[in-house]
């Protein structure tokens, strides 16, 4: 089993949203350890456990998958605007998740 097992590699399908660029899925991921990134944005968005990533060769970008529920029901995901909106809400969670990596690792051992 790969390290990549946990992100299914197809076409887009009718609920997937697009999510920020590629880089901070694939930074995140390098240090915190693959899966992290659907696990964020489970807890974020308070997903069900349906959600899933999705990376799109033909497009070269990561989805989130998405039941209808989830797709037109949680507020969170953002409805209708959510093709919109999603590559930034995603994008500012990873940026956040990052920032507080790299704060970690300049505090001293003894700073806690």
């Amino acid at each position: 089993m790969s390290d990549d097992d946990h992100i299914e590699t197809e076409q887009v399908a009718r609920y997937d949203v697009p999510l920020c660029p590629n880089r901070l899925i694939v930074a995140l991921e390098a240090v915190r350890g693959p899966g992290i990134a659907l696990a964020l944005l489970r807890e974020h968005l308070q997903l069900r456990e349906t959600a899933k990533l999705v990376f799109s060769s033909y497009s070269d970008c990561f989805f989130l998958r998405l039941d209808e529920i989830d797709r037109f029901q949680n507020r969170r995901v953002g409805g209708l605007e959510a093709v919109t909106t999603m590559p930034f809400k995603a994008g500012e969670i990873f940026k956040h998740e990052i920032f507080k990596e790299e704060i970690a690792k300049k505090m001293p051992p003894d700073a806690g």
